[in-house]
């Protein structure tokens, strides 16, 4: 739900900060929608923090998917956003 509330902007690049990242449900709905056909970015760079190293771990493991993607950059956090 949360990430439908996001609209397509005339820009290049979209820029996601993800400041309590947890397990990803938010950036991972958004990084799909970014790279889907209705959104036209051409590049989507995400930074996401997170405290705990377990869920770290996890959080990873589900944005292997972009690992390889020329558009995405992933920066994902082991620490307090606040900091």
């Amino acid at each position: 739900y949360m990430s439908s509330l996001f609209s397509n902007i005339e820009k290049s690049t979209c820029k996601i900060l993800d400041a309590g990242a947890g397990m990803g449900a938010l950036s991972n709905c958004l990084l799909d929608r970014c790279t889907s056909k209705d959104m036209l970015f051409k590049n989507i760079q995400l930074y996401a923090f997170e405290i705990d190293p377990e869920i770290c771990a996890e959080l990873s493991k589900k944005f292997l998917k972009y690992k390889n993607s020329d558009s995405v950059l992933m920066n994902l956090q082991i620490c307090d956003f606040i900091e």
